[in-house]
Formats: C-alpha cells, structure tokens, sequence
C-alpha cells in the first residue's frame, strides 16, 4: 500500500492562566505550518483512479487550511469515534457526541471517502483525528464549492448525505418545528447537539447567584428580586422557557443556533450595515475614516467571525451609543472604550462602568476600534473557537470542550440571545441569504419536559369584548386575545341583571369558539363578561362591558330638554320624548325635587305636572319658574294603565 501524507502538522501557542479565578487555557496565536512538500495525496486504491488524477492542485485549499479557522460539527450520529489514521478500521483517538464542534486542519482522499484531519477537545484536553466527511456540518462555502469539485471528479461516497437537514435525529418535540423551517429553507442543516445533561440540573445550575437576570420592565412572572439598575433576578419559569430551545424554532429565533463563523458571500459591508442603519453606529468610526460597518467587516473576516454577530452584539450591549463606557471620557478612565462590555459588572452602574474601563485600561483598548478589534479577539479565541459558538451557547454554557459548564458565559441577560438573533436574521434576509447552507447547533436534553416550556405569562396577555351587532332581539360579541404563541383557547360568557342584582352563565366553556349570542329576556342594563382560558389551566383572563337593552316592543325616553324659557314670564322649557306613542294612549309626568331643601331634610318634590297625555306626536312640553337654585328634574311616561314604562333624571341648576 502506498503511504500517505496527511495534512497536520502545526505549531500552535497556548498559554495558561485564569478566568473569574478558574484556570483555563486560551489561545494567544496559531501559525499551521504544513510540513510535507506534496501534502494532499490520493490513494492508490481508489477505483477508477489513475496516478495523473490525483496530481490536481492543492494549494488554494491548503492555503484555505493554513489562512483560516474553519469549524464543522459532528451529526447525524449518537457518538462518532474519532480515528488515529483516514480509516474506519483504525484506532479510536475519543469518542465525542452529536454536536461536537472540530476545527478543520487537513483532508485526506481514499477508497473510503472524504475525511478531514481535526482537532476536538473535551473537558480542557484536545485531539486530533479523522471524521468521515459524510458525519461533518460544514457552512464555508468555499470548502463546500470545493468538495463539489471532488465528487464531481471523483464520485467520493464520503460527501453524500452532507445536505441532510439532520431532523431525524432530534427529539419528536422538535420535529415539527425543524420540518417547517426545512421545507422553507431546504439547505440549512440542523444539527441535534447531545448536551448530555439532565434538563432540572440545567435549571438549577443558571439559577445559581446572579448568573440569570432580566430587565425590570418584564412582568412579575419573570422575575424575582432586585438585582440592581434596571435588572432583577430571572424566575425560575423564565430561565426555563429562554433556556428551552423548542420555543424558538422560528425562522428568526433560530439562528441563536447559528455558527458564527466568516462567510464572504453574504458578510458584505452593505449587509452589515443594515444591522447598524438605525443604531447610533450608522456612519463613521470615530477616530477611524471609515464607516462602523466596514470595521466589523475588516476585523470578521481576519478573525473568520461573523460580522453580523459583532455589528449586533455591540448594537445589544450598547444600545443608543450613551454609555460611559464607549464615550471615552470617564473620570480615572478618560481615553479608554469597551465596547462589548467585556469584564464590566456589578449591581450599580458605577460599577459596571469602573470594572469594564478598568479592563478596557489593561487590555490597552484607548480607541473606538482598539476596543472593537480587542473585543472581537477575545469572543472569537475565548468562546467561539472554545465550543462556545453559537449565541445560545455563549450565554448558556453547557458546552463541556473547555472551561466547565455554566459559568463562563458572557452575558447574564437571559434575552440576549434571542434579540440578538432577531437583528442578525433580518440582515441574512435583507442580503437575499436566507438561502445559503447555515447551520443551526441546537442542543437537547435529557429528561425535557413532553411540550416547550411556556412563557411566564402563561400564553394570554390579554382580552377585550368587541360587540359585532346589536338589535331589539340579540347580541353578537367576541373575545378578542393577545397572546404569546399560537395555542388553543376555552371561552365562556356571563350576565350581569343590573336590576335583578344577578349573574348568570349564559355559554359554558367552549374550546376555541370565541363568538357569543344572546337574546335578552326584557329592556334593562347588563353587564356582558367573557371570558378565556389556556385548555387545562385553571387562570382565567376576563373582560366586562356595559350594555343597555331595549325591546324593539318596548317604550322608553328617547330624548329630554331643559333651557330657559324667553316666552312670556320666563322660566324654563321642559320636556320629554318617548320613541313611540301608540294610539296617543301614553301619559307623561314632570317631576322637580330641589336639592337644598333635600339636604335641609323637608320635603324636596316642589313642582309637577301630573300625568298628562298628548293629542299629537310622542313628546310633552312644560314651563316652570324655579327660584334659585339646584335641582332634579324626573322624567317618566306611563302606560293607559298607569304603569311606569321607563324614567330618566336630569341635573340643572338655576343661579342667574
């Protein structure tokens, strides 16, 4: 058998120290030297395959190796054995679990397939070994542009099965989502990241001290105590519903899950500046000449990071650009920038600015892209190329490669990644990338509750009555609701008799009919009240509105008047006027009750006309002389009969 040459040889300078008192090793610069003159060799064995087909040229992928970080992710498997040699019968170097992200360092072609020489690490000790191709997520485009070559050349069976979308290998309880997300987007790939860790223990662990927080503004549900300005403690139920991958399976949510690794194609300095449009970093770096998106661009594409991550990230952290922290003016800190907030914490503001300058001091960062640049650094070697590498992952640390679990997390802001998500999504869909080959490392754990935990809210925010048709005969309402996901609802609806000081249940709970009709029994005033429920739970959200009935066979006051009278010995004008007057049969009374004399304790009724009818029309007309004062007018009509149909009281006071 010929021997081959395998791509791995490198120097790499690692040093050791400490981070929040924790020893871990970070990497300070990484030079890959590749040590053999013809370094890429096909191998005899391979069929079909003559000496002068494997003399291609190399260099420009080599190059690609030697010049960049390039990461894939293991899928598509439980647990993938890493091989010594580009052989599935060789020995096994460590076995990782689905998920794991390796770092990209050389290639191999055999009779086997395609295989990547990596390096992989786990609990802070790295390896290196071969992964078959066809068990490897990958999102460069040109390594992909290049691996289409090869199979085209020489049909690898190692680079089939590199587009499956991998959902099968997810829970049922992600399924659903991921499939509507694949049907939309047939090229991105999901990769099931096997954390390995019992879903309760996760809980606890991030509500360990202060590691989880929320802003103020969120409601009761979401938070505990005051942790300091402008953030509290996060609720156990909030913890659980961000933490919960299964709620954002959306085709913005979702790319908290996304690798944040460089890709010219769709990291255009336009692209990025979308991103910055509406934030106070839409024009020049201060100090620089050029514009803030060109910046992220430059310092990106050096480090093989996202632009959009870095744009969004500082956009989240700094938000309308008034920080002390980026003015460079801070008393004891003047000429100092931290712009991604790295190092600066603490309950008060004083001390979030004083801990993030001091830091931005020692690190030198004495210019906006100083700051930038030495902020971009730190997240790429520190978090993303430590298995840290995705917005989920940088915030909730339960990736195991380096550096424990749980506590190096970059942010406490629990809403981080989702916002951050949001803002970097609608810049790849403003570029028109939405369909480009992403892929998405989402995690899954063990003992995860059957459905998605749901919001702290519960699901409905709120509820209103809206009275679509009313009549003499019946009411139509609905129950309008707000609420935070789609999800099935039970409704029911209430009477409130004004008169008879009662309530009735007029509709049983009905599931997911939100209409009611009803027919009142007689003219009154009610009080309608809906009501709606999440299926199964017992917290109601309710609505009440008022609604005065009359019977289209009913009589009632249709209209009164009071003014003053420049007739013949003044006074006012009074009367009163019913909606009908059938066969001239209704009798109508002027009733006036004067209120000094009511709160003097005599008899207040000073003045009436008795029941008088009309010969014409619906309306009865008076004049009355008051002295002055404050008074009542009572306004009724009866029946031939004598009975009282409606009565209406009006206010009016007589002071000239």
């Amino acid at each position: 058998m010929k021997k081959r040459n395998r791509i791995k040889d490198c120097n790499v300078f690692l040093k050791w120290g400490k981070w929040a008192g924790k020893p871990f090793c970070f990497l300070l610069a990484a030079e890959i030297f590749f040590a053999v003159p013809t370094p890429l060799v096909y191998a005899a064995e391979i069929p079909e395959m003559s000496e002068e087909e494997t003399d291609g040229n190399p260099d420009d992928i080599l190059n690609m190796f030697s010049q960049e970080t390039i990461q894939g992710t293991v899928y598509l498997c439980d647990f993938y054995d890493i091989r010594s040699e580009a052989d599935s019968e060789s020995s096994i170097v460590v076995t990782v679990p689905s998920g794991t992200t390796v770092q990209l360092m050389g290639v191999d072609l055999n009779r086997e397939g395609l295989w990547y020489y990596v390096k992989a690490a786990a609990n802070d000790v790295e390896y290196y070994g071969y992964v078959l191709r066809s068990y490897l997520a990958i999102s460069n485009e040109v390594l992909l542009a290049w691996e289409e070559e090869q199979q085209n050349t020489y049909a690898l069976n190692g680079i089939e099965g590199r587009a499956a979308n991998g959902i099968e290998q997810f829970p049922e309880s992600y399924q659903v989502g991921l499939q509507k997300l694949a049907d939309k987007h047939p090229n991105w790939i999901f990769v099931r990241y096997d954390t390995g860790l019992d879903w309760n223990y996760v809980i606890d662990s991030e509500m360990v001290e202060d590691r989880s927080l929320v802003g103020t503004y969120r409601g009761d549900a979401w938070k505990e105590e005051l942790y300091g300005s402008n953030w509290a403690y996060a609720s156990r139920s909030a913890v659980q519903y961000c933490m919960d991958p299964r709620n954002f399976l959306d085709e913005e949510a979702v790319f908290q899950f996304e690798q944040l690794t460089y890709n010219a194609s769709y990291h255009t300095i336009g692209a990025t500046q979308n991103i910055l449009q509406n934030t106070f970093m839409n024009g020049n770096m201060p100090g620089s000449g050029i514009s803030y998106a060109q910046n992220f661009v430059e310092i990106g594409s050096g480090l093989r990071v996202s632009p959009f991550h870095l744009a969004s990230r500082v956009a989240q952290e700094q938000g309308n650009g008034t920080s002390p922290l980026i003015s460079g003016n801070y008393p004891g800190y003047e000429g100092y920038y931290n712009y991604f907030n790295i190092g600066a914490s603490g309950a008060t503001n004083e001390e979030i600015y004083s801990s993030g300058l001091k830091r931005a001091q020692e690190e030198g960062w004495n210019s906006p892209y100083a700051s930038i640049r030495g902020g971009a650094q730190i997240i790429s070697k520190r978090y993303i190329l430590r298995g840290q590498d995705t917005l989920y992952l940088q915030k909730f640390d339960v990736d195991g490669s380096y550096d424990g679990r749980f506590w190096h997390q970059y942010m406490q802001n629990i809403e981080a990644p989702y916002s951050e998500a949001v803002r970097i999504a609608r810049a790849y869909k403003n570029a028109g990338a939405f369909g480009n080959s992403f892929v998405f490392k989402i995690p899954v754990y063990n003992n995860m509750p059957p459905a998605a935990c749901p919001r702290p809210e519960e699901g409905i925010i709120s509820a209103g009555i809206y009275l679509a048709a009313q009549d003499g005969t019946q009411v139509i309402a609905g129950l309008t609701t707000e609420v935070t996901t789609e999800m099935d609802l039970e409704y029911r609806w209430l009477i409130y008799d004004c008169a008879a000081d009662s309530w009735s249940e007029e509709q049983g709970w009905r599931i997911n009919d939100e209409w009611f009709i009803w027919s009142p029994p007689k003219t009154g005033a009610y009080l309608i009240q809906g009501e709606v429920r999440m299926v199964g739970s017992d917290k109601v959200v309710t609505s009440v509105i008022g609604y005065n009935h009359v019977s289209e066979d009913d009589i009632y006051i249709k209209g009164m008047c009071q003014m003053p009278y420049t007739g013949e010995g003044g006074g006012y004008l009074i009367g009163v006027e019913t909606n009908r007057n059938p066969d001239q049969k209704l009798q109508y009374e002027l009733l006036i009750l004067d209120c000094t004399l009511l709160a003097e304790g005599k008899d207040a009724w000073v003045w009436t006309t008795g029941r008088c009818g009309v010969s014409d029309g619906n309306a009865f007309w008076a004049v009355w002389q008051p002295q002055y004062g404050y008074y009542w007018t009572l306004f009724r009509v009866y029946d031939e009969n004598g009975n009282l149909l409606d009565e209406e009281c009006y206010g009016f006071e007589n002071i000239c």
